[in-house]
């Protein structure tokens, strides 16, 4: 089988993908933020990015705080301390993680079908873990939030938080959408 993000779930045809138009060259991708908005996520994250390894981090570590039993969804369960922040599986998951912040905000103009696809059949991908639940999803945002607010303090107004929280937002809706046409459930809203 090739690479779970290359092509969409060969299990069901396009018509059952909520995004088959704009998968098939279509619509927009239902990101919507105004200029204002757009500014506020450039602007803090040129602040997060020289971090961003070290976010990507924490962001997992809020995580396991938030929801232990998360932790053994990953081969580093029973790793604590520096040697999880030294894992390769774990600082490699982080950095995959961050590289989605990362390139969602290089799209903020222009989220394209490609970019919007991959994310989609990243979300399907988090079904090869039988215990990964739809509702992990949720906690990732809770806690980019949590870490971005410990990095950018009062830079994190209430107006950068919202529109982060619009990009979050929908990144989590696409990952959800292939997650739940990967499980054969249109039924993820």
């Amino acid at each position: 089988m090739g690479c779970v993000l290359c092509c969409l779930h060969p299990k069901y045809p396009k018509e059952l993908y909520p995004l088959y138009d704009l998968l098939s060259g279509s619509g927009n991708s239902g990101l919507t933020l105004n200029h204002s908005q757009k500014m506020h996520i450039r602007s803090t994250w040129k602040i997060l990015e020289p971090k961003s390894e070290q976010i990507g981090e924490q962001v997992f570590l809020r995580i396991f705080d938030l929801n232990p039993e998360i932790k053994k969804l990953f081969k580093f369960e029973y790793v604590w301390g520096d040697d999880l922040l030294n894992h390769p599986k774990f600082k490699s998951h982080s950095a995959r993680f961050i590289m989605v912040i990362r390139e969602s905000v290089k799209r903020l103009d222009k989220m394209n079908q490609a970019f919007v696809q991959t994310l989609v059949q990243l979300g399907a991908h988090h079904t090869s873990n039988k215990f990964f639940i739809m509702s992990n999803f949720q906690l990732f945002v809770t806690s980019i939030l949590y870490v971005f607010e410990l990095h950018l303090k009062e830079k994190l107004s209430s107006e950068c938080k919202e529109s982060w929280e619009i990009l979050l937002e929908f990144i989590m809706y696409r990952l959800q959408e292939g997650f739940c046409i990967s499980q054969g459930s249109m039924d993820f809203e």
